[in-house]
């Protein structure tokens, strides 16, 4: 058993690797001071490179934040070769066959907590499953409501385009009407008639001559234009005397 002076000796030793380490409690206790010695020396010798039989180890507890474990401040050094060049392994075979044993109560003890975790999942999907179920089928009545009124309202705007587009062919003939106030005394309006395509009309304008004539379809023409109404003219002809008579066909194209 090393005493207080060797100790020290281990941690003030610049070759000392020195490493910190966490054990669970179930894994340290009950262990002589050799036996966690070897885990200890086990524990580090992936990062010592430094053999566990060949390691003289020393350490400190270090106060430990979670209850289940335990945590040490390692020193290790590499062991001197005996005379003869060999190591003395007899003396190491209880330790290793007690580090065996210690590793499987971790095992063990792992095992144990992935069990009870899994369980603990289990029962938490178990209680979650009927939960699921509810929030799908909301989510399905939420989708089937939303695509419901989604279809309201594209049929709410059809409705009220069809609307729109009716008011503008009711009123259609009576601004055709009102345009023929703008041609006022220079012509005279002599037939209106059913035109060969729907929304359209036929009509025959009366002027003095040809100047005046003219410039009460251009007024007339431009007045309707901004109603919807296209106008043709088809034939422009003296009736005798001074009388023009005017042909035209209007179409309402908007």
């Amino acid at each position: 058993m090393k005493n207080a002076k060797e100790k020290e000796n281990i941690y003030s030793d610049k070759r000392a690797f020195r490493r910190e380490v966490r054990l669970a409690r179930v894994q340290v206790e009950g262990l002589s001071r050799e036996e966690l010695a070897m885990v200890l020396a086990y524990e580090i010798e992936p990062y010592s490179s430094i053999p566990a039989s060949e390691a003289s180890v020393e350490w400190r507890e270090i106060e430990s934040q979670e209850e289940g474990m335990r945590v040490f401040d390692v020193a290790l050094l590499r062991k001197r070769e005996k005379k003869n060049g060999a190591f003395d392994v007899e003396r190491l075979i209880k330790p290793l066959s007690f580090m065996a044993v210690v590793l499987l109560a971790a095992m063990a003890y792992d095992y144990f907590h992935i069990r009870k975790n899994i369980a603990s999942i289990e029962k938490s999907l178990t209680r979650r499953m009927p939960l699921q179920a509810d929030l799908m089928r909301l989510d399905n009545k939420i989708s089937a409501i939303n695509r419901q009124a989604q279809d309201i309202r594209i049929k709410r705007e059809s409705a009220e385009k069809a609307q729109k587009e009716c008011a503008l062919l009711r009123s259609a003939y009576c601004d055709f009407l009102s345009s023929l106030s703008v041609i006022g005394a220079r012509a005279i309006v002599r037939k209106i008639e059913k035109g060969k395509e729907d929304f359209s009309l036929s009509f025959v304008l009366a002027a003095l001559d040809e100047k005046v004539g003219s410039e009460a379809l251009s007024d007339l023409t431009d007045d309707m234009s901004k109603k919807g109404w296209e106008i043709q003219v088809a034939d422009m002809v003296s009736t005798g005397g001074a009388i023009v008579e005017i042909k035209a066909t209007a179409r309402f194209i908007r």
